[in-house]
């Protein structure tokens, strides 16, 4: 009780109404993430820049360099500029496997199909940078929805000189996986015969 009282009860109340929201816009699974958060305002951000590199669904990261800096003898002398996080879901690459298939199958349409895909791609620059502090800090996101032999990606750009707030990102981030599973289950649902199909080509 005593922690409760000393510490930052609005800037609190505000990570509370943002995991609230995520809590509306995604699945309860999502909100059992943050289940070991304290009221110390610098755990927030301190667990989930952790947690960058430790979800199920990250690949890898990479440092960024600007293009017109060359390399010169050990790379890692080069001033890095920022960070790219890549994730590949599971959800998202068999969602847009199954669009593919229909759309082989002719059961969907080209403009269908390219508008599913646009739209996953605009939902997860809102997820993640239309946010109150990373619409005006360093931070960008896209998803890739790859190719047959390349794995569908999800990459988080943060820039060292700007601000960002990782607790937004990974809000950001679980609210598009969600979003993911949900259009996956409806896609199976509409279309049962696609799930029957790729179980017998594997």
């Amino acid at each position: 009780m005593t922690e409760l009282l000393n510490c930052d009860v609005p800037e609190l109340l505000s990570r509370l109404g943002d995991i609230k929201e995520l809590y509306d816009i995604t699945d309860a699974t999502t909100v059992g993430f943050f289940s070991d958060f304290t009221s110390c305002m610098d755990d927030f951000e301190c667990f989930c820049f952790e947690m960058m590199g430790d979800m199920e669904e990250f690949d890898y990261s990479e440092e960024l360099y600007y293009e017109e800096e060359t390399a010169e003898g050990i790379e890692d002398e080069r001033e890095a500029y920022g960070e790219m996080y890549v994730y590949t879901p599971k959800d998202l690459q068999m969602y847009i496997d199954r669009l593919r298939l229909l759309l082989s199958q002719k059961r969907i349409k080209r403009r269908d199909y390219i508008s599913r895909i646009n739209e996953l791609e605009r939902l997860a620059v809102n997820y993640v940078v239309h946010t109150r502090t990373n619409y005006y800090g360093g931070v960008w996101c896209e998803m890739d929805a790859g190719t047959k032999k390349q794995k569908s990606r999800v990459k988080v750009y943060t820039d060292y000189n700007g601000y960002c707030s990782f607790f937004e990102i990974i809000c950001g981030v679980l609210a598009f996986f969600s979003h993911c599973r949900k259009r996956l289950a409806e896609l199976e649902r509409d279309y049962p015969e696609v799930q029957q199909k790729l179980a017998e080509a594997a």
